[in-house]
């Protein structure tokens, strides 16, 4: 089930609301709760269990964690918990790899572990339960006040299959306090269409086109490009469009959930980049990670260190391949790069600001094509080569291909973010929201909807 369906929209959440909003305050997290796992069994029902273990193992230990006192008790149980969700997510995402991997060298040429099915949403419920436990450890958060309150925060339907990644201390007390109001109601109702826009009419038409082409041995550096770039849209539309429906969902059931993206491909520097994408993962990954390892407080070589192991294991966080290892990799080059020819912050002037921003979205492009989009490292190779015109020019191509970059473009760069929009009242902009929910329940009507890109990591 999923947010575009029909079941969802004119069944499942309408049940949803009207039950929330008529029961008593007191009831309303065990309904949520309620509502997360109907909402999961039917997104994926072979792997509910592994959710509800998930929640009553994280809770066990976090309950353990707040009333230990002496640091040797704390430490184990923290480290108890971060090897238990990373076993949890190795196990199902990344045991089948390794195998693979070890297969290279000649000892376990006859090793063999075959890839299991990968649980919706478990690299995200997995992170926001490791990030509970670390907070709890550092006393930056009470503990939840009930295995209720703990399970619906980690199985919250809006955000358990692609994120944002919500941190159990930035909603805490909204489980015991939330504030409804026509002005949360209108947000929500805004940003979930849209979301809902974004990814039937822009999302889904960029894959549309961009697909064939990358199906192609050999396209030629003109199609390759354009190609290129319709992935770079296809997938900000897909992703930014889901937590847009996500938190205009929550916003609906009263919690208010960080932002996850601001324009990123308005960035002048990867730098800026990073803070602006999918940016609940850029600060898991900062806070968790990089500043663990030590940040930029150990000398510039362990500076560099500590940053390419972030951006290499982020890599990694999003499939089981080397192609997403060496995409971490290609980050972690480039921000050392910025880091190292102090070119982190964003130039001053309108038109430095310009090219900088062409050039940081060409080049986030080509490693998004060349290591994201592409299957393995042939595939990676073989389009690396058309990229760099090594494959032909490859003129010959569709209008239409041109005409989709074309308006995907413009809405990127001439359009404010939805999250600037979401308290527009103007009559305008609300007759604008409402063709396009027309128009997008239409097209799903007739022609569904490609699946989420990000539902299985």
């Amino acid at each position: 089930m999923s947010f575009y369906d029909y079941s969802f929209l004119f069944a499942f959440l309408p049940l949803i609301l009207a039950v929330y909003y008529l029961i008593p305050q007191k009831f309303r997290n065990a309904w949520f709760l309620a509502a997360s796992l109907i909402f999961y069994f039917f997104a994926d029902m072979n792997f509910l269990p592994v959710l509800v273990t998930a929640a009553l193992v994280n809770h066990l230990l976090g309950s353990f964690l707040d009333k230990a006192r002496r640091p040797a008790p704390r430490k184990a149980l923290l480290a108890a918990g971060i090897v238990f969700n990373l076993g949890l997510l190795c196990s199902f995402k990344y045991l089948g790899f390794f195998a693979e991997t070890l297969r290279l060298l000649p000892p376990f040429s006859q090793f063999f572990v075959s890839r299991s099915a990968l649980p919706i949403g478990i690299s995200f419920y997995v992170f926001t339960s490791m990030s509970y436990l670390v907070d709890l450890y550092k006393n930056q958060v009470r503990p939840a006040n009930s295995l209720t309150d703990f399970s619906a925060f980690l199985t919250m339907f809006p955000h358990i299959i692609s994120g944002p990644i919500v941190r159990f201390r930035e909603i805490r007390d909204q489980f015991q306090n939330r504030v409804f109001d026509l002005r949360k109601i209108n947000a929500g109702i805004a940003l979930f269409i849209m979301g809902l826009a974004k990814k039937i009419l822009l999302a889904d038409t960029a894959g549309y086109f961009c697909d064939p082409v990358f199906a192609l041995p050999h396209p030629g550096f003109f199609p390759a490009w354009v190609a290129s770039f319709l992935f770079s849209a296809q997938i900000y539309f897909d992703f930014s469009g889901y937590t847009d429906m996500a938190i205009g969902i929550a916003l609906l059931l009263g919690f208010e959930y960080p932002q996850n993206f601001n324009s990123p491909y308005k960035a002048a520097t990867i730098n800026e980049f990073w803070q602006r994408w999918h940016m609940t993962f850029y600060r898991w990954l900062r806070d968790y990670l990089y500043i663990s390892l030590g940040g930029n407080r150990k000398g510039t070589a362990r500076t560099y260190f500590n940053l390419m192991v972030t951006m290499l294991l982020g890599g990694l966080w999003h499939g089981a391949s080397w192609n997403f290892v060496i995409w971490g990799a290609f980050h972690g080059v480039l921000l050392s790069l910025e880091r190292q020819f102090g070119l982190r912050s964003a130039p001053q002037g309108k038109l430095a600001r310009v090219v900088r921003t062409g050039f940081t979205f060409t080049i986030f492009t080509f490693g998004l094509g060349v290591f994201f989009k592409c299957r393995d490292m042939a595939h990676s190779l073989r389009w690396a080569k058309s990229l760099l015109i090594m494959d032909g020019l490859g003129i010959t191509m569709s209008w239409e291909l041109v005409a989709a970059l074309a308006v995907c473009m413009a809405v990127i760069f001439g359009f404010k973010n939805s999250w600037a929009q979401k308290n527009n009242t103007k009559p305008y902009w609300i007759a604008f929201l409402v063709a396009c929910l027309v128009l997008s329940l239409a097209v799903a009507y007739t022609k569904g909807g490609m699946p989420f890109l990000y539902a299985r990591f």
